[in-house]
């Protein structure tokens, strides 16, 4: 509930690293993700926000408009074996809630390993609220391009208290 998934995205837009392609575990959370970035940015979903979910394609990346675009991993898997390492045609890869592993999560981080090997100028952020990072520190270690692997730690913001609740039941009441 910090905003991580829809905020990181705009401030690596802002530091001109596009196009930025965002991985969600759901489609429910891409497309939520990608409406409210898209709303935050006064554009519409398809411009320069887009999103990909099974046959779902509303981005423009060919025309160069969207920006940043949001994709469960099946569809980049299935864009990978379509069009190889070029499905990846990214400055920046997001990782999104990689602790929720899968096969095709797992298959995507493998495949952008070996593809940061090849490709010098592609960055990748991995997010999470609960992996044990260094795990994943640990697997882009040895990438051999002489680079930092670096964690950053964001703190929850004091209004994420507006989201707790307090049950009470009928007795107490």
């Amino acid at each position: 509930a910090a905003g991580k998934s829809s905020m990181v995205p705009q401030f690596l837009l802002e530091g001109n690293l596009e196009p930025i392609m965002c991985t969600q575990p759901r489609r429910f959370a891409v497309v939520a993700i990608a409406q409210m970035v898209a709303e935050s940015r006064n554009c519409q979903v398809g411009e320069e926000v887009g999103y990909h979910i099974g046959h779902s394609n509303v981005s423009n990346l060919n025309s160069k408009r969207s920006k940043i675009v949001f994709k469960t991993a099946g569809v980049v898997l299935e864009q990978m074996r379509d069009k190889g390492l070029a499905a990846l045609k990214y400055k920046v890869i997001i990782l999104d809630e990689i602790h929720e592993r899968s096969v095709e999560s797992d298959l995507v981080l493998a495949c952008v390993k070996q593809f940061m090997m090849k490709k010098n100028d592609l960055r990748l952020v991995l997010m999470s609220a609960t992996a044990d990072i260094t795990r994943y520190k640990e697997y882009f270690r040895d990438l051999g391009r002489g680079e930092r692997v670096e964690v950053i730690a964001i703190p929850s913001s004091p209004r994420t208290r507006i989201f707790q609740r307090e049950v009470l039941y009928l007795e107490q009441v």
